[in-house]
Formats: structure tokens, sequence, C-alpha cells
């Protein structure tokens, strides 16, 4: 594992072959700066928000006020950090996908089942 300011970090969890611009399902995770309890505490197992921790759970629930396409499923806001499923959707959209037939061409779908079906052609040919 390489390390970046002296300290370990692990490699990108992103899949290479997936936009992530691309409307879909994303499971986020985000950490305060140096994971300091921003938003709150604990106090009988249950989570004290804040002000800042007040303010990101009015943001959660007003995002698809800002952009009907974005949907948040769930989210869950802890002291240091928060998990949230955004769901972006947009039926418009065109997903490059590598062409399972050449490898160095890119081709245009529309829906995702048809990227997880060109995906397994190209990889259990």
């Amino acid at each position: 594992m390489p390390k970046f300011k002296g300290k370990y970090r692990s490699e990108s969890h992103r899949w290479q072959l997936w936009d992530y611009s691309a409307p879909g399902a994303y499971y986020i995770t985000s950490v305060t700066k140096d994971r300091l309890n921003r938003f709150g505490e604990i106090i009988n197992q249950k989570i004290s928000l804040s002000k800042e921790g007040i303010i990101l759970n009015e943001m959660f629930k007003q995002i698809s006020e800002w952009n009907n396409q974005n949907i948040v499923d769930e989210y869950i806001i802890m002291p240091n950090h928060f998990h949230c499923i955004l769901i972006i959707t947009d039926n418009d959209f065109e997903y490059p996908v590598l062409n399972p037939i050449n490898d160095n061409e890119f081709v245009l779908v529309q829906r995702v089942d048809t990227i997880h079906e060109t995906l397994c052609v190209r990889y259990h040919r």
C-alpha cells in the first residue's frame, strides 16, 4: 500500500469502467477534516446534532428541490461523518462503455442493465 505524506492510503475504489457522472444509485461517505466531531455528539445512543449537523440535515432534505433528478434515498449523520445513498436519474443519459468486440472503442448505451450485459460479455468471452 503506498504512502502519502508518510501515511498509508488505499488506492481508489472507483471502478475504472464506470462513468461516475452517470445516473445510478451512489453510496457516499464523507468525513470531517481531522475527524473532528463537527456534526454533533452521541448522547444516550442517539445523535444530538450541532449547528453544523442541523444545516447538513436540512441540506439533505433539500437536494431534490435543487434538482428533481437527484433523490436522497437514505442518509445518516454521525458526529464526524455521514453516509447517504444518492440516486441520480436521467432518462436521456447515454452510457459510454467499452465495445465488447474491440477493446479500443466505446459504444453508447442507454440502460444500466445493458451495460451489465455488455461487460459480462466482455469479461466472459
